[in-house]
């Protein structure tokens, strides 16, 4: 099967391969050949399997290959083109020989990092190395049994710097309970000083405080995803209806909380909430009302912008996992559908 796999390289789209002896099978004949290649994986080959030489430099005919998943940061041949076409990259691991694929992949937008299947540690970059070109971060938490401080959301926010980005994504696999790297999250958005736009973060156990101390600093925030339905039981969930009034586009005065308005231009909204039933619908309800002005209320700061200068929302989304919709409660908001607002509310699926 290896064999014939390898003979098929030029009909090759995405090649993904978990352990050295069924790649060296495939590749047995030296294919050559790649015009299809876009995408190869080599998910669990580490810094310690050891790398062929070769690995790569085979793939120098492969025009189309931009996508690269490993799980440690392979020998870089400076000489090789697929560098430069290289628009994403997956890795296991985070060590300084990054600081040379940031410098060489001029093109390279995606950067995601996973922690690798066996639980091995994650390197600290000191000092930080910049990834100036990247636009969009993902890291997928895996729980594990070292320190919180060597896990991969603080050892990934304390050793990379991205000016570029614009998109951040934080999904927390199943059983994950790691604390918020409130500090290690701080430090490297001050020090990557970007503009981001688009937040998600799903399955990520953390207070709400420090979700709006997090979004404080994200004024350019344009698109924002929350989602606690998957974490572990009795972990804090940051939705609750503090983190909603924060929301609001007259935060009252007296709040505890920071009262300037967050995300001044946030269009789209969408909460996933699993308890069962701790959720403030009309609080909920109050907020999108906020934030949603016709071009009466907005006179004078032009149709997408509220009196406080805040864009108008225009989608909102609100699942309930666990718990029904009130419907009663909900009603207003089927008025602002009518007025051009996306509004999607689920209640929980029915058996």
């Amino acid at each position: 099967m290896c064999c014939y796999i390898g003979a098929c390289s030029n009909r090759w789209y995405r090649l993904t391969v978990c352990g050295w002896m069924i790649y060296d099978a495939i590749v047995a004949h030296n294919p050559s050949n790649f015009p299809l290649l876009e995408h190869l994986a080599l998910p669990n080959l580490v810094d310690s399997t050891g790398w062929r030489a070769a690995t790569l430099d085979r793939y120098q005919n492969a025009p189309k290959l931009h996508t690269l998943a490993f799980g440690g940061v392979p020998p870089i041949n400076k000489d090789l083109d697929l560098w430069t076409r290289l628009t994403l990259l997956d890795v296991a691991q985070c060590n300084s020989k990054l600081k040379d694929v940031f410098e060489i992949c001029s093109n390279l937008r995606e950067l995601r990092f996973r922690q690798f299947e066996t639980g091995l540690p994650i390197k600290l970059c000191s000092p930080p190395i910049s990834a100036p070109f990247v636009e969009k971060l993902t890291l997928s938490l895996t729980q594990t049994f070292y320190a919180e401080s060597g896990g991969l959301a603080n050892v990934i926010f304390a050793s990379i710097t991205c000016p570029s980005l614009t998109s951040l994504f934080i999904e927390g696999l199943t059983g994950y309970e790691d604390k918020w790297p409130r500090d290690a999250v701080n430090d490297f958005i001050s020090r990557s000083a970007f503009h981001l736009t688009t937040l998600s973060i799903k399955f990520v156990p953390l207070l709400d405080s420090d979700l709006i101390d997090f979004l404080h600093r994200l004024p350019s925030l344009v698109h924002l995803t929350v989602d606690d339905s998957n974490i572990p039981t009795n972990s804090p969930s940051p939705i609750t209806s503090a983190f909603v009034q924060s929301l609001h586009a007259f935060p009252p005065t007296n709040s505890a909380t920071n009262s300037s308005v967050l995300m001044k231009s946030l269009k789209t909204l969408s909460l996933t909430f699993g308890g069962p039933g701790t959720f403030n619908d009309r609080v909920f309800v109050d907020m999108v009302l906020s934030r949603w002005f016709s071009s009466t209320y907005a006179d004078g700061y032009g149709p997408n912008t509220s009196n406080v200068r805040t864009t108008c929302l225009r989608s909102v989304v609100m699942r309930f996992t666990r718990r029904d919709v009130d419907q009663g409660i909900y009603r207003q908001l089927k008025y602002l559908s009518k007025e051009g607002m996306r509004v999607v509310v689920v209640g929980q699926a029915k058996t």
